[in-house]
């Protein structure tokens, strides 16, 4: 997988958010502004304020109430049921912010009574229903989930107040507030309630879903060591299985969301623009895509993951290389603002710091000359180095992702946000565009895309390792991505030294983990974290 970083300097805080006016009770928990004074609070909970509408509009949803009792849509023509299906869905929108201001106002005035009150109780509902809960279970015929829901969502209402005003204005429907409760945790609530203008801004233009996306972005910036986290949770989620199924076999799994994007974007690549009279569903062709990487797309109009041109030798790990010496790679855009990638590479700097210190005592605890500063500890390690040779380079991958707090995170191009590792790992083996934009994203300049690592040298690379150089691991280059250290760390009398070929999987985990790797002249020596050895492998002209 090749990746091309769309780099741009403009972040989040340079988008100006719409101005949204709010009045507020000033005895309120921050609710909008319903109409109540607060003299209201005092009182009866059964009183009510003039010019609240309230009553007006409790009276005309009776009116429709009775409406709908009486209104057959199973005889109406298509475009009289199109027509109602509009206006109820038009009508729904206000509704539903109606009904999550109406359930929070009313929890705020019992909660003010209950602590008012001589024993702390909420006082009983007027009507039937005497609590909160059975007005929405047993009044409105739902389930307790649900009103679980709808309690949720108000109390998300009133914890945001920009986004319960475009709400109960019709602006957004009441999804918004469920990506809010689910993606932000407690801890970041008080600062999403800062910030709560940015992300009305976000969410005034972008679909549930894309905000969904904005949402995670946001949590990324203000918390990158929890975004580690989730990285390690997923990576063990991954998983893939085929089995028979009829006379057929069925495929089930589940990716993260950088693998996914590769693998979408490689099947995309496969299928190309359809023609004008292929008539296939989307799934045949992608059906017939992902046979087309397995089996190579030879004798189809698309060469991707082929070799260009005919009769050329296969490399001995089963990899076709192409004429300019490279591996053919699916293409992904990974945007990344540029102060991002500034901080990321000073937080690898400092990461791998750390590692040297933290793996240092466990790889050279004494000072010495003859092999430079990499390899002052080898003549401590006879047997290493009578059977690996002496140190050309130590390779480490740390980052210290404390440092990308504030820092809007890199994103896929659906807007899924990296980790700091994630965006670590591509920066080892990708292709990087400087792209500039105004204030309106508008763009002013673009760069030809720069190689990190050049060709000629990722051939070099592959020629000497010919496969995943991870312990145990013997993928070949087909599946193979560079890892190399960082500008600053290289050791190695040259730049093929500070690098070895690691197959995708093993390259995450290698940034995920932080683990060293020490280039021998006859092999690697990779060590974790915490110093601990995690193995050995040997260069091919060694075994």
């Amino acid at each position: 997988m090749t990746t091309l970083f769309d780099v741009e300097p403009i972040s989040l805080e340079h988008q100006t958010p719409p101005e949204v006016s709010v009045r507020k009770d000033p005895a309120s928990r921050g609710l909008p502004f319903m109409g109540t004074s607060p003299a209201d609070t005092n009182g009866p909970l059964q009183g009510g304020s003039e010019g609240s509408g309230c009553a007006e509009l409790a009276d005309a949803l009776a009116r429709v109430t009775a409406l709908c009792r009486g209104t057959r849509v199973s005889v109406a023509g298509l475009e009289e049921a199109a027509s109602l299906l509009t206006a109820v869905k038009e009508a729904s929108r206000y509704l539903d912010g109606i009904k999550l201001s109406a359930i929070a106002r009313i929890d705020e005035l019992q909660t003010r009574q209950a602590e008012a009150s001589v024993d702390g109780r909420k006082p009983p509902l007027p009507g039937k229903e005497r609590t909160l809960a059975d007005t929405l279970t047993s009044g409105g015929m739902q389930s307790q989930a649900q009103t679980g829901r709808d309690m949720k969502q108000a109390r998300a209402f009133s914890a945001f107040p920009l986004f319960g005003e475009a709400i109960e204005k019709g602006r957004l429907s009441d999804a918004y507030l469920d990506v809010l409760t689910s993606v932000i945790r407690p801890r970041l609530k008080e600062r999403a309630q800062e910030d709560e203008a940015a992300l009305l801004a976000i969410a005034l233009n972008e679909p549930v879903e894309h905000f969904k996306k904005g949402v995670k972005s946001w949590v990324v910036k203000q918390q990158p060591a929890r975004a580690e986290a989730e990285v390690k949770k997923e990576a063990a989620q991954e998983s893939f299985s085929v089995f028979p199924d009829g006379n057929g076999y069925r495929l089930s799994g589940w990716l993260a969301g950088m693998n996914g994007t590769a693998l979408k974007q490689a099947l995309r690549d496969i299928v190309g623009v359809p023609a004008k009279d292929d008539y296939r569903h989307p799934k045949q062709r992608d059906a017939e895509a992902l046979m087309g990487l397995v089996f190579g797309p030879a004798g189809s109009s698309s060469q991707i993951g082929t070799a260009a041109g005919s009769g050329q030798d296969r490399d001995c790990a089963g990899s076709t290389p192409l004429s300019n010496g490279t591996i053919a790679r699916h293409e992904i855009l990974v945007h990344v603002p540029f102060s991002t990638l500034v901080q990321t590479e000073k937080a690898i700097e400092r990461g791998c710091k750390e590692l040297e210190r933290s793996t240092g005592a466990e790889l050279c605890a004494t000072t010495g000359v003859g092999l430079g500063r990499r390899g002052e500890c080898l003549d401590q390690r006879p047997q290493q180095a009578a059977d690996l040779g002496g140190v050309l380079a130590m390779i480490r991958a740390g980052i210290d992702g404390d440092m990308l707090e504030g820092f809007a995170p890199a994103a896929l191009p659906d807007g899924s946000p990296l980790a700091p590792s994630q965006l670590a790992r591509l920066m080892c083996d990708s292709h990087m565009t400087r792209f500039v934009v105004n204030a309106r994203g508008e763009p002013l300049d673009v760069s030809y895309r720069q190689r990190l690592f050049s060709q000629r040298q990722a051939k070099a690379v592959v020629g000497r390792d010919r496969h995943c150089q991870f312990p145990g691991c013997t993928r070949g280059p087909e599946q193979g991505e560079i890892h190399h250290a960082q500008e600053w760390e290289k050791g190695g009398a040259t730049v093929i030294d500070n690098a070895v070929l690691l197959c995708f999987a093993h390259h995450a985990v290698i940034h995920r983990e932080q683990i060293t790797i020490a280039h021998h002249l006859g092999g690697f020596v990779f060590t974790g974290k915490d110093g601990k050895r995690v193995g050995t492998s040997r260069t091919r002209a060694n075994l």
